[in-house]
């Protein structure tokens, strides 16, 4: 933790009344209510999928099956193995989707409009950070990969909260628009 950090950490969860430990977005939270939010966005992001009864799932890491084992409602069916059928979970993230982005705006690629309605970008809506801290947490071996433009944007994220959300949401509104 930054020593500029520290000073201005609360003592006191902004949910509850535990002892604070970990910052999500500008807030800080305690473990539980900081568990409780990761899921709470994970499941929100999920409800765009329509999972039923039953729906096939290919979950290739254990970090994924641990979520959705967690916060799926349903009973889904479970597996290592591509199918035809059912859903691809990836464990795709805020700022995977904010890189990919970036780099389709500096390398002057084409924006795709459309997304695979098959595959589930399970993290979708929380970054690398904040589902490392939830899986340290939680004790899951979770070890997502480093690259340059995802140093820049977390750097541009320590000076200036609420940069890869915004990010995130502006690539939304330029979808719905293309």
């Amino acid at each position: 933790m930054k020593k500029a950090d520290t000073a201005r950490r609360p003592g006191r969860c902004h949910k509850c009344v535990r002892k604070a430990e970990h910052k999500l977005v500008d807030k800080w939270y305690c473990r539980k209510c900081f568990c409780r939010l990761v899921e709470q966005k994970i499941r929100h992001n999920l409800r765009r999928y329509r999972l039923q009864r039953d729906s096939r799932l290919c979950v290739p890491d254990k970090a994924s099956e641990y979520v959705i084992n967690k916060v799926v409602n349903v009973p889904v069916q479970i597996s290592r193995k591509r199918q035809k059928t059912g859903y691809l979970v990836m464990p795709w993230t805020m700022d995977d989707e904010n890189e990919e982005f970036l780099r389709m705006f500096f390398e002057n690629r084409k924006f795709l409009a459309k997304e695979n309605k098959r595959i589930i970008k399970l993290f979708y809506p929380v970054s690398k950070k904040d589902m490392k801290t939830y899986f340290n947490i939680n004790k899951v071996r979770y070890a997502p990969e480093k690259t340059p433009i995802n140093s820049m944007l977390d750097s541009l994220e320590d000076k200036y909260p609420g940069t890869k959300t915004g990010l995130l949401k502006s690539e939304e509104r330029l979808r719905t628009i293309i």
